[in-house]
């Protein structure tokens, strides 16, 4: 019986060579028939259920079969290879069977994210390389990022990865983001953002998230308003004054208001600034509000 790594690898090569030319077949048809992207529709999972269940000339089996004869890991250092081997040898997002198989051993896997989301790697700036980590060790985190969203149990660690995370590693608080929203995770992300002493570019993701549930209760809406008095990064604030526009509550108009002529003598000096306030008035007049005694330059 071959190894799981053995086996895992065998599956994914044979799924990106079916997937890539799912998506050229899918791009062939849309060039010729000018799709707009309205058009585009991609049925992922069901082509990945006829691919799993129908037999595969590369594998020479039918990939169901061979995934059945995959056994348990032995310990968590095998998890954690098997893990690293998925996100190297997958071109697209990571499968459905590979994703049974890391829930299906589950208790190995928890263990294998929190050490990988707890690495001091996140500290790092993700676009730049360094002597330390290496393009794999990134790939990794991030992956395990997304990953994260099946296993409920990893909400703190993930709060506590995007606390330490570096501004610039956009990638890894969207993701976080992308999984909390997955793990249903809302009164966490409230409570978690009303403990920051500071909001900063990490925390917009959450922001995005809140105002775009489609849910207007007390808790969001404070949540959102005291974050904006709070912080003091003004293209944070001009983000937040968007995220209040998508949330559509007037209630925050006298807040945007007082803001904007704080910084409306600054305006008239710093194209910052005027950016600023043209976005605040904007919102402002879109919520309902005044902004005729607002000079606008």
């Amino acid at each position: 019986m071959e190894e799981n790594g053995v086996v895992l690898s065998k599956l994914l090569s044979s799924y990106n060579i079916y997937f890539n030319k799912y998506f050229d077949s899918i791009a062939d048809f849309e060039f010729d028939n000018n799709c707009t992207d309205e058009d585009k529709t991609y049925d992922i999972l069901s082509k990945e259920k006829i691919w799993f269940e129908t037999y595969d000339e590369n594998l020479k089996a039918i990939p169901k079969e061979l995934y059945d004869t995959l056994t348990n890991p032995a310990n968590e250092q095998e998890m954690h290879s098997i893990f690293k081997d998925c996100v190297g040898n997958t071109s697209f997002e990571i499968p459905e069977f590979i994703k049974e198989y890391l829930v299906n051993n589950k208790s190995f896997m928890i263990n294998v994210l929190k050490n990988i989301l707890n690495s001091d790697i996140v500290k790092e700036d993700f676009y730049y390389s360094n002597d330390k980590y290496t393009n794999e060790d990134f790939d990794i985190y991030i992956e395990a990022t997304k990953i994260s969203s099946i296993f409920k149990e990893l909400v703190p660690v993930l709060f506590d990865a995007l606390s330490r995370c570096n501004n610039c590693n956009d990638v890894v608080y969207d993701n976080i983001s992308y999984s909390l929203r997955h793990m249903d995770a809302i009164n966490d992300i409230i409570a978690y953002i009303n403990e920051e002493e500071e909001v900063s570019d990490k925390h917009l993701s959450l922001f995005d998230l809140l105002s775009e549930l489609g849910i207007k209760n007390d808790d969001i809406y404070n949540c959102m308003k005291n974050a904006f008095k709070k912080t003091a990064n003004h293209e944070v604030k001009k983000v937040l004054a968007f995220c209040f526009l998508n949330y559509g509550d007037s209630r925050i108009v006298p807040v945007l208001r007082k803001y904007a002529k704080e910084i409306e003598s600054l305006a008239e000096t710093d194209k910052a600034f005027k950016d600023n306030l043209y976005v605040l008035c904007s919102v402002i007049d879109d919520l309902g509000g005044n902004t005729k005694d607002i000079q606008k330059f």
